[in-house]
């Protein structure tokens, strides 16, 4: 995905360990599946050797990952409320 292009959806699914800690596991339309791990309530592990940054903006976090993805997660989704 080139920088300036909207996101679109895509399938997920979460599992939520108590206390904002949730692997969340999104469906990249037929290139894999990524992974992310989140640690009290914040974006700390994924399955690749590629950068992650994130940022926050309101309940939604903002996340990186290398040059080509990019995803908007809310914090519903960790929490689960």
């Amino acid at each position: 995905m080139e920088l300036g292009q909207p996101t679109g959806r895509c399938p997920f699914g979460v599992v939520r360990k108590g206390a904002g800690n949730a692997e969340v596991r999104i469906n990249r339309n037929g290139r894999g599946e990524r992974r992310i791990e989140f640690i009290s309530g914040q974006p700390a592990f994924y399955d690749d050797n590629l950068t992650l940054i994130f940022e926050r903006s309101g309940d939604l976090f903002l996340i990186r990952i290398g040059n080509e993805e990019r995803y908007g997660i809310p914090e519903a989704v960790v929490t689960g409320g």
